[in-house]
């Protein structure tokens, strides 16, 4: 999990597995991504079995699926040029990763400069990567 730096509206979202990887310049509009994101992994982590998240690529959308089944999950993406996965992945150091990933996203400068809302039209979502770190480290 790979995030760039979030720049006039758009992130670089790179997802990844053992056996297949996919990358794609998302949109900051009309959906709050990451904060949906952070909730999806919550609802993993307390014991939800099945999320979706959807990132804009303006007009079209790119879908992760998330389905757990016993301690693993299955991670699948799909957009309109085709559908990577399902991934077969441990859930809680999947859950590490995502969160470790947004830890750094969260560290970026990007976040903290005075025309932040320039950059991406939502504020990180502290608060929930917050609960989830807490969770993960829970597990």
């Amino acid at each position: 999990m790979r995030f760039g730096t979030p720049e006039h509206g758009w992130l670089d979202v790179e997802v990844s597995t053992p056996d297949w990887s996919v990358s794609r310049s998302v949109s900051d509009v009309p959906c709050d991504s990451l904060a949906h994101l952070v909730e999806a992994l919550l609802l993993l982590a307390s014991g939800g079995q099945s999320v979706r998240v959807e990132w804009s690529l303006e007009p079209a959308y790119w879908h992760w699926s998330f389905e757990v089944e016993g301690h693993e999950v299955l991670v699948a993406v799909s957009d309109p040029s085709g559908q990577s996965g399902p991934a077969r992945l441990p859930l809680g150091p999947t859950l590490r990763v995502f969160c470790r990933s947004l830890l750094r996203l969260r560290s970026d400068p990007a976040w903290s400069r005075e025309d932040a809302s320039l950059t991406w039209s939502w504020p990180f979502p502290s608060d929930g990567l917050d609960r989830l770190r807490e969770a993960v480290l829970a597990t």
